[in-house]
């Protein structure tokens, strides 16, 4: 049985759910179960290590690392610079070897994907803003992120098929929308602004 537990921003739910898991692993052995936790975007440091060890899955939301008003001026300021830093750090789980799957939360965001996809790369405005993007080193790769969408959430969900050609697909599509530079990181073109 897969298990899907709703975090919204909550360290504390993240933490008893990994909890859970760990125990339900010791009492009924270890299976291909596929936890995940929903809205993991903002876990302690600690329980990153948890994750991987337990094989649980984190489901963030690209469009929450949208630096918009609400963001920059309600959220970031809420959480303070040091928990704010590490909120919607999808290079975290990237960088410790936890599965990462993105979700569009629709209909509170957007379910563009070439939306999602950029504000995982660039975390910052069409218009730039703020410069160099809010939290860098949160950032991922244009690579990585389509395959977020694509084939570890296929993964998630038991549906095992090529993960390479997956994300080489959606990439494909998505090129003749954005401008990918050798470090990563991508933007809108105006021409992709006017096709959505």
């Amino acid at each position: 049985m897969r298990v899907l537990i709703l975090s919204i921003f909550s360290r504390r739910t993240i933490a008893e759910s990994l909890d859970a898991f760990d125990y339900a692993q010791q009492t009924n052995g270890v299976r291909d179960s596929r936890h995940r936790i929903e809205h993991a975007e903002m876990p302690r440091l600690a329980d990153l290590k948890r994750f991987r060890e337990l094989d649980v899955i984190a489901s963030t939301q690209p469009m929450f690392a949208y630096p918009d008003t609400t963001v920059l001026e309600n959220f970031a300021p809420l959480l303070g610079h040091d928990r704010a830093k590490h909120a919607d750090n999808f290079a975290l789980w990237d960088k410790t070897g936890i599965r990462q799957v993105f979700g569009s939360d629709n209909p509170v965001m957007t379910l563009s994907v070439l939306k999602g996809v950029e504000a995982s790369v660039a975390r910052m405005t069409e218009n730039g803003d703020p410069s160099g993007g809010w939290y860098p080193d949160g950032w991922i790769s244009a690579e990585a992120a389509p395959r977020h969408y694509t084939s570890d959430s296929a993964w998630g969900t038991h549906v095992n098929y090529n993960r390479s050609f997956c994300s080489a697909l959606l990439c494909a599509r998505l090129r003749p929308y954005l401008n990918i530079y050798s470090n990563g990181y991508c933007v809108y073109t105006r021409f992709a602004v006017q096709k959505l």
